[in-house]
């Protein structure tokens, strides 16, 4: 009987360390999800103006990633890191940085995600900061 005991409370904190692993582990991984749907909103925009083909994508436009990305084809549905929520929305800014070099001009994109029930987060594009620094923001 004891033994039974013993092996019952060994179970209950085996159980206790993987149900906080599994949670930090989903925590992370929607952070990182939530990143790298911000960085495909600013390289879709990044594709929109290379090919030249919206006038939604100039300069000091803002554009709608429902509307002028994947209605239009440049992105794929962003889909809430929490799950069965509403779809990610959002905006992208597109910002001339003045800077040019052999006739390129340097652009900068600010990408303004929502994903309803997880997070809002604003986060510049190209960033030079690491995926936990951003993960953090």
């Amino acid at each position: 009987m004891i033994e039974l005991l013993g092996t019952i409370a060994i179970l209950g904190v085996l159980s206790f360390i993987a149900v906080a692993a599994v949670s930090k582990y989903v925590g992370t991984s929607r952070s990182k999800s939530f990143v790298m749907m911000s960085q495909s909103a600013y390289q879709a925009t990044e594709n929109c103006i290379l090919h030249n083909q919206l006038d939604q994508c100039r300069i000091g436009n803002t554009i709608n990633i429902k509307d002028d990305l994947f209605d239009k084809g440049y992105l794929d549905s962003l889909k809430n890191p929490v799950g069965s929520k509403p779809r990610c929305t959002g905006t992208v800014q597109i910002l001339d940085t003045g800077y040019v070099d052999s006739g390129i001009t340097s652009y900068k994109f600010i990408v303004d995600l929502n994903c309803p029930g997880y997070r809002h987060s604003t986060i510049e594009w190209p960033n030079t900061k690491s995926l936990k620094e951003l993960m953090e923001m």
